[in-house]
């Protein structure tokens, strides 16, 4: 998946900056192929990830997207998994989506 102008250099601005940031984007700009570079760049160097949502609605998308998207761009299968009410797949996913209404 080739990223936007914008969304590399979103991208590289979020590295230089120990990971941290706000992407403040209309709808429909790109912002979950943005997450996913992001998420793809973390996977890399072994570090975890952890996604906060707030209904587990969204919670199921992402793990869908993260399922089907991310393996095309991180060339690894994801380990990925919620925690929610009463369900709690394994802190030891490298991808964990957390609801925080639940």
């Amino acid at each position: 998946m080739k990223l936007y102008q914008w969304q590399e250099e979103c991208l590289q601005t979020w590295i230089q900056h120990n990971r941290r940031g706000i992407a403040d984007v209309i709808t429909g700009a790109g912002k979950t192929v943005l997450a996913l570079a992001c998420i793809s760049s973390m996977l890399s160097e072994n570090l975890r990830v952890r996604i906060v949502v707030p209904t587990v609605s969204l919670a199921a998308q992402w793990l869908k997207t993260l399922q089907e998207q991310l393996p095309a761009m991180s060339g690894q299968p994801v380990r990925a998994g919620i925690i929610c009410g009463i369900r709690k797949d394994s802190p030891d996913n490298l991808c964990t989506i957390y609801v925080i209404n639940s």
